[in-house]
């Protein structure tokens, strides 16, 4: 879907509860082309996501489009709760302006080799304008306890020149990682690069689990990797972001 208005009409009408839902296992789906003709402008209703991923889809490129914003990428639009809600594998979201009431990008349960790159999260196209809500900039975490899954090796950020995202102006943490089910795996691989995260309500990035309490982790680290990294290079363990029509390259399980 290339230069769409999605969940919001000429009027400015709210009628979709999901902008855009991707569902049934589909594979290689993509929403926007990286240009400004191919943007779309994704919002929903408060009882849904802008963006949702199901389960089982793959390789999904969600590329340059307003988010939960106006058409002038600078204002809050819609009700949703969520930008971006992630229960998928291998998603590419790059280049996006994305707001929301309460998290930008919820990644959950069984979500392996997400990469989150250049992106604006909660602030505006111009680079400055709150579009942030409530609670995160990119929210790690399970629901409950399904199969037993905590998402992993998933990026947020990266090595190279504009990988980076800004995160910003949220009520909650810039990036947090949540684990509340004992019987939950614990997280792993799960790192963060060449962010700007500022101007949130509580700490830079927070990582906490039921068994183990871990604190902030330095920006530039890599997150959780047990046993603690250092002993093992960061840069073997981010996964090349798919291209176009591709679902990009894992790296090793550990």
């Amino acid at each position: 879907t290339d230069g769409s208005g999605v969940g919001d009409d000429a009027v400015g009408l709210l009628a979709n509860r999901w902008g855009a839902y991707i569902a049934n296992h589909a594979v290689t789906t993509r929403l926007g082309d990286g240009s400004i003709a191919g943007r779309n402008l994704i919002v929903a209703r408060a009882d849904g996501e802008s963006v949702r991923m199901g389960n089982g889809v793959n390789g999904t490129h969600v590329n340059n489009n307003l988010i939960g914003t106006d058409r002038s990428g600078n204002h809050p639009r819609g009700n949703a709760p969520i930008g971006i809600k992630v229960q998928a594998s291998q998603t590419a979201i790059t280049g996006n302006v994305i707001g929301a009431q309460e998290t930008g990008i919820d990644i959950v349960n069984e979500s392996d080799w997400n990469a989150i790159t250049s992106n604006l999260i909660g602030v505006g196209a111009d680079g400055s304008s709150p579009i942030a809500g409530s609670g995160h900039g990119v929210h790690i975490r399970n629901i409950g306890n399904v199969n037993g899954a905590f998402p992993r090796y998933n990026g947020v950020g990266g090595l190279g020149a504009g990988q980076g995202n800004t995160i910003a102006h949220w009520g909650g943490n810039g990036i947090r990682v949540h684990r509340d089910i004992q019987f939950v795996a614990q997280p792993q691989a799960n790192h963060w690069r060449g962010n700007s995260i500022h101007s949130n309500g509580a700490r830079l990035i927070t990582a906490t689990t039921t068994s183990i309490a871990f604190t902030e982790n330095d920006q530039s680290g890599c997150g959780f990797i047990p046993p603690p990294c250092g002993a093992r290079t960061t840069a073997a363990r981010w996964w090349s972001p798919p291209s176009a029509g591709t679902t990009g390259t894992r790296p090793p399980r550990r």
